[in-house]
């Protein structure tokens, strides 16, 4: 009865699929997607096909229903045109049910196998307690499938056996199919017939980064290979996409094998099983969970040319959670994926980038390819043939792998940019934070990488803004060189240093960032930049342009946006800068970049990014009241100004702003060159530098946060020598005993809230922009914007209680003093009783008795 059931719904599925093909839904439109130049033609179910293919698919019976909507998916979108056959293959023989029902799904020839034993389980040299002792260290691990037999031997099978079996042996080529994926996008062409055609080998969809903890000892297992057979390696360059460091260790990079189209013929070559044979012996499929992934990535980069290796960008796809989606407008007409999606849009897990830019004398495009996108397929033949751009990659705590283009390298690599190492990101914090270690250097090139993920994806969502390669590479440059210019202990060279040394002076560190790239170029003779892209990069670091004449307003926003504050430079410096004190965040850069378009020459972020945005300009409040402005970094800051003006006379310090070859030789080092000196007119600094290294550093008196109406007025009052009229008779302090500093803390924007400046954009709407009230963000958000904190320090120890009540007197009288303005009240500047010093308790008795406690 059941068998005669399963008949008729063969013969009812038959029926229907006939009548699908015969009277379903055809493709929107016919496609000009040629193939060398052929329009291809559309294949009887039995007749003979000009490539000798098939889809490969290993597959359990448990998974019919998720394969019948993976067959739906490639019959609606290609196979019902070309009707290639399909090869299934499953480790015990396949139900009557699930042959029904998949036979149902295509006119096509359809086959089941059951896969030879000795090729699904454990070999002899394979030590099975071991290997079960090691799946459970993964799950403790948390390693995806650590537990699973059943995926190890599919790995191992598709890594050394799937090619064996008897129902591929007639064939040339395989597509691999996996159940529950998507096809998003009409396949008008022959894949196979295009790939046999131009000699390649194996096409993919989608690169990423392997996970670590799967692969321990694979590489080294297959440098032991390549030490026996290095005939392995026929294509050296592709060393370079599996290594950052010349083969010493593996990347992680692999075609994600979900989705294959290849060629047999590597598979089958003597040095492809000589190299799974190695793998095989060395055990890491069942000891680790090697899969099959980077094992077929490693030999199709060592034994491939470039050519031989094909991205289908124009192939939707989607395995969950990646999505290969074509970028180009055209193409969106016969695909419903969502092109922000693209894995390869995602720098930092995508390895297609790095795979695109290999050299190949043959090949087609690079990439540039991915910038634009290809909807016909003549437009690959028809593309300029790019030379080989040096290029390196570094691993960035922050932002992950970076590479650096040759653009990057020949800044990079100069005395000028080498320079940046010298100094500190957070100057004197450093002696407060020690994690705070970080420099200009990796600060610079972190940006860089930041504003050329944005112009990119910029260029890649929006055409129509016709952002040229000029304008990627200045933007990248202008965020590489943006900190040229930094002094000694970052800025407190230009805030507090120069306007001491040489008053009445506006010179800034972005002044000096466009004196040190003008040297950089003339004394390493680049001559790949001309005057006008000197120009507009110095335009882009200034963050302000009087006139662009192409109306590319919007690319002065990227590097140092004066608008509102929302930048890259921005993006880098508080995710470095908390990354290595320690201070936790919780907004997301990423998201914004991936939510950000130019409207009306603006740069807008999607309206849903309002709160996040809100608390990256929260975080960089907070790092400037917990650690920039933190007391203690404040004592060492006025401690290394005070250096730095004793040495000013002998060393002429000051004087190098104008002069780059000594400018190039001004860095943190400035301590120890006055150090090392013998100069008695600096012995006063070499005692100051002393007390720094024992910790005796001035000590802090007294703050207040000034009355925003009337901080300008109180700050002139203020001062050393008012606080020296208010002595009294035992006071024994003098002027100089006495330091002022007055600090200034907001969100970015000054006393202004920075997302009045920010504009928006709905879903709904995506070309209009709109500012956001606060009250639609959130209720809880600030009143004020910024704050000024008035700081007392004393260089003498012992006269710190001297002086806090002689401050206060001061403070007092101005209370009653000062009048009200418009906008506010009388001031009244309280005490902070958690800061006074008892009159019977001396700075040293306070220490003794905290490090007693």
């Amino acid at each position: 009865m059941a068998r005669g059931f399963l008949v008729l719904n063969l013969l009812v599925g038959l029926l229907l699929g006939l009548l699908y093909y015969e009277h379903g839904p055809q493709t929107a439109a016919k496609s000009t997607e040629l193939v060398d130049g052929v329009e291809a033609a559309a294949y009887e179910p039995g007749a003979a096909k000009p490539t000798r293919a098939a889809f490969v698919v290993l597959v359990r019976n448990s998974d019919l229903r998720g394969m019948k909507q993976a067959m739906r998916q490639i019959e609606d979108r290609f196979n019902r045109r070309f009707n290639y056959p399909y090869v299934f293959l499953n480790d015990v023989p396949f139900t009557d049910e699930f042959m029904v029902e998949t036979r149902a799904m295509t006119r096509a020839n359809v086959s089941f196998g059951t896969i030879p034993h000795e090729h699904w389980s454990y070999p002899a040299w394979i030590n099975q307690t071991y290997a079960q002792e090691c799946r459970q260290r993964m799950h403790e691990q948390k390693v995806f499938y650590a537990l699973s037999e059943s995926y190890r031997h599919m790995c191992r099978f598709y890594s050394g056996f799937f090619f064996r079996h008897p129902l591929l042996q007639d064939l040339d080529y395989y597509w691999r199919i996996e159940p529950d994926v998507e096809y998003t996008c009409d396949i008008n062409y022959d894949p196979f017939l295009f790939m046999q055609r131009r000699g390649i080998k194996y096409g993919y969809t989608i690169a990423l980064h392997e996970y670590p903890e799967t692969i321990p000892t694979l590489w080294t297992t297959v440098k032991n290979h390549i030490a026996k057979h290095p005939e392995f390696v026929r294509h050296p360059a592709g060393m370079r996409w599996l290594s950052a460091t010349d083969g010493d260790t593996y990347n992680g990079c692999h075609f994600w094998s979900n989705f294959e189209i290849g060629s047999l013929e590597l598979f089958r070559s003597p040095e492809y099983q000589a190299y799974f044979e190695h793998l095989d012996r060395a055990g890491g499929f069942f000891y680790e969970r090697w899969g099959d992934a980077p094992v077929h990535a490693i030999a199709a980069a060592l034994m491939l040319q470039k050519h031989e290796v094909h991205w289908f960008q124009d192939i939707g796809y989607y395995h969950n959670p990646w999505h290969n989606c074509p970028q180009d407008a055209q193409s969106r007409l016969r695909c419903h994926c969502d092109p922000a999606k693209n894995a390869a849009s995602h720098y930092w897990a995508s390895c297609t980038h790095e795979w695109l830019d290999l050299p190949n004398a043959n090949t087609t495009g690079s990439r540039g390819m991915l910038r634009r996108g290809f909807t016909d397929l003549e437009d690959l033949s028809d593309t300029v043939d790019m030379p080989f751009e040096k290029s390196t990659y570094i691993n960035d705590p922050i932002h992950g792998y970076i590479r650096l283009n040759k653009d990057m390298l020949q800044i990079i690599d100069t005395p000028q940019f080498q320079r940046l190492r010298s100094l500190k990101q957070l100057g004197t914090s450093y002696f407060v934070f020690p994690g705070g270690s970080h420099n200009r250097f990796e600060h610079c090139i972190g940006t860089a990488f930041l504003a050329g993920e944005v112009i990119e994806g910029l260029a890649q969502r929006q055409p129509e803004l016709e952002i040229s390669a000029r304008d990627i590479r200045c933007v990248t440059l202008a965020g590489l060189c943006h900190d040229l210019g930094h002094g000694p202990f970052s800025h407190i060279f230009d805030n507090k240093f120069i306007p001491q040394a040489m008053p009445g002076s506006k010179w800034s560190h972005e002044m000096g960032s466009e004196m040190m790239l003008d040297h950089l170029i003339d004394d390493n003779h680049i001559d790949t930049l001309d005057s006008s892209d000197v120009s507009f990069i110095k335009q882009l670091i200034r963050g302000c342009a009087p006139h662009s004449s192409d109306g590319k307003m919007f690319l002065f926003d990227i590097v140092a946006n004066k608008r509102n504050g929302v930048d890259v430079d921005r993006f880098d410096y508080v995710q470095r800068d908390c990354y290595n004190v320690g201070v936790r965040t919780s907004y997301d850069f990423s998201r914004l970049m991936l939510n950000s378009r130019v409207i009306g020459d603006e740069i807008c972020y999607n309206q849903k990014e309002a709160f996040n945005l809100t608390e990256m300009f929260h975080t960089r409040y907070s790092l400037h009241k917990r650690v920039y402005s933190h007391r203690a970094g404040k004592a060492f800051e006025l401690m290394m100004v005070d250096i730095m003006l004793i040495a000013d006379p002998v060393l002429r310090i000051s004087e190098a702003i104008t002069d780059p070859r000594r400018y190039q030789l001004l860095t943190d080092n400035i301590v120890h060159d006055i150090e090392r000196s013998s100069e008695p007119e600096l012995q006063p600094a070499r005692d100051l530098i002393t007390r720094i290294y024992r910790r005796d550093t001035y000590k802090f008196v007294d703050e207040y946060l000034l009355p925003p109406d009337q901080a300008s007025a109180i700050s002139s009052a203020v001062t050393a020598a008012a606080i020296v009229g208010f002595r009294t008779d035992n006071d024994d302090f003098v002027e100089r005993d006495v330091l002022i500093n007055i600090g200034r803390i907001n969100y970015g924007k000054g006393r202004e809230n920075p997302i009045d400046h920010v504009r928006f954009y709905s879903n709904y709407a995506p070309n209009e922009k709109y500012a956001i009230d606060r009250e639609m963000i959130s209720l809880c958000v600030p009143e004020k914007y910024e704050e000024r904190i008035l700081r007392i320090y004393t260089r003498s120890s012992d006269k710190r209680g001297q002086i806090q009540r002689a401050a206060r007197r001061l403070v007092n009288k101005l209370n009653r003093d000062l009048p009200a303005t418009p906008n506010s009240s009388p001031p009244s500047m309280t005490p902070n009783r958690g800061l006074t010093i008892p009159d019977n308790r001396t700075v040293a008795d306070s220490k003794r008795r905290r490090l007693l406690f």
